[in-house]
C-alpha cells in the first residue's frame, strides 16, 4: 500500500468519526472566532490535517526502539543493542498500526526517516493530507496509539548473564516495519505529533534531551493505562453481574420491562 491508501483496521470507523467531529468542532470554533472577516486559527493535535488547523506540516516523531532496555518475550528476557539495525536501515521500512498487514500508511520510500543514535533509534514521518493521515493523527492525539514497536525479523542473538540475569542480546536483526501501538514491549518507545514548521529539528531534540524527556512522560502514561486496564479486568472477575429485578416479585425484569 502507498502512503495515500486508506487504512483498513477494525477500529477505523471510530477513529475516522473522531477525526470528522474534530474537524466540525474546529469549523464551529473558527466561525465563532471571526475577526475582521477572517476565521481564527485552530491549533492542537486533534485538528491536524484539517483545513481549520494552524498546524501546517503535522508529523509523527518519536523513538522506535530504546537500546539496552530489557524486555520480556514469552518468559525470556531480551534487549536490542546499538547497531543491531544498521543493515536493516538500508532497506525499505514501512510504518503501520499494531503490526497488522494492510494498515501501512507510509514508508522510507515516502518520507519515513530514521536517526540511529547511541541510546535509541529515532524516527520522523510527515503525515499526508489524506484520510489515512487524519485517522493516524486522531489515534496518536487521543492517546490510543502512543507507543511504538519494531517489527524485527531473523535476529542474531548472543546470550549473556548480567547481574545474575540471563539476557538474550539482539546484535543484528532485519526490520520490515515499525508500528504505532497502545503498549510497546520496549520501554520508552513513543510517538507524538509535531508541526515541522514550528518544532525544533529532530536532531536538536535528540541533542538537548527533549526526545528522551517525552519518552519518560509517555512511559508513565502507558504504565498508568496498563494498571487501569488490569484493575478493570480484576474488577470484572470479582464483581457480580447486576440484575434489575421487579420490586414486587423479586424476579429479574424481562427485557421489555426495562
Amino acid at each position: 500500500m502507498t502512503a495515500h491508501s486508506i487504512i483498513e483496521i477494525p477500529d477505523l470507523s471510530r477513529h475516522a468519526a473522531r477525526a470528522e467531529i474534530a474537524a466540525k468542532m474546529a469549523g464551529m470554533a473558527g466561525m465563532a472566532g471571526m475577526a475582521n472577516g477572517k476565521r481564527a486559527g485552530i491549533s492542537g493535535h486533534m485538528y491536524a490535517n484539517h483545513p481549520q488547523s494552524t498546524m501546517q506540516r503535522p508529523a509523527l516523531r518519536g523513538i522506535a526502539c530504546q537500546y539496552g532496555e530489557v524486555f520480556d518475550r514469552d518468559g525470556e528476557e531480551f534487549a536490542f543493542v546499538k547497531g543491531c539495525f544498521t543493515e536493516a536501515l538500508r532497506s525499505e521500512i514501512k510504518i503501520r498500526i499494531d503490526h497488522t498487514e494492510h494498515t501501512d500508511f507510509g514508508s522510507t520510500a515516502a518520507g519515513l526517516r530514521f536517526i540511529d543514535g547511541d541510546d535509541f533509534l529515532a524516527f520522523e514521518y510527515e503525515l499526508p493530507e489524506t484520510q489515512s493521515g487524519a485517522v493516524v493523527t486522531s489515534m496518536v492525539a487521543s492517546g490510543g496509539r502512543t507507543d511504538v514497536s519494531v517489527g524485527a525479523r531473523k535476529p542474531t542473538i548472543v546470550a549473556k548473564t548480567l547481574r545474575g540475569r540471563d539476557i538474550k542480546l539482539i546484535v543484528a536483526a532485519g526490520m520490515e516495519e515499525i508500528s504505532l501501538c497502545a503498549d510497546g514491549a520496549v520501554r520508552n518507545s513513543h510517538v507524538r505529533i509535531v508541526d515541522l514548521v514550528e518544532a525544533q529539528p529532530i536532531e536538536t531534540e535528540i541533542r538537548n534531551g527533549t526526545l528522551r524527556t517525552v519518552a519518560v512522560g509517555n512511559e508513565l502514561a502507558t504504565a498508568s493505562k496498563r494498571l487501569l486496564k488490569t484493575a478493570e479486568a480484576l474488577n470484572a472477575k470479582v464483581e457480580p453481574k447486576r440484575v434489575a429485578r421487579n420490586a414486587s416479585t423479586g424476579l429479574p425484569l424481562a427485557s421489555w420491562e426495562r
